[in-house]
């Protein structure tokens, strides 16, 4: 089968727990790495990342005027498994990479 790399999901982190990436039917996605940064300039605000219903990180906080960077991640999700972000505050931005392979 073949393999894409991609972007998974990017963006401002929802304050609120959101799916910001579903695995399409028949395929598998291994996330390679995410980034996390905090555009605030005067304090630390926390993030959650929930992959396949575990928290990968929870309420870990990221300082002022910072990025946190996780690679190589190799988590592996299957079809239908989300990867969910909750941010503090719209401080927060991500990006998610990884890839796909389909399993049909």
């Amino acid at each position: 089968m073949a393999t894409t790399n991609l972007r998974l999901a990017k963006g401002t982190a929802p304050t609120t727990l959101t799916a910001v990436y579903t695995v399409p039917a028949n395929t598998r996605t291994c996330i390679k790495s995410w980034h996390v940064c905090n555009k605030n300039t005067t304090a630390a605000k926390y993030v959650t990342i929930v992959v396949a219903g575990t928290e990968l990180i929870f309420q870990y906080p990221v300082p002022a005027k910072d990025t946190i960077h996780e690679h190589p991640v190799d988590q592996i999700l299957e079809a239908g498994e989300t990867i969910q972000v909750l941010g503090e505050s719209a401080d927060l931005v991500f990006y998610i990479s990884g890839r796909e392979e389909g399993t049909a």
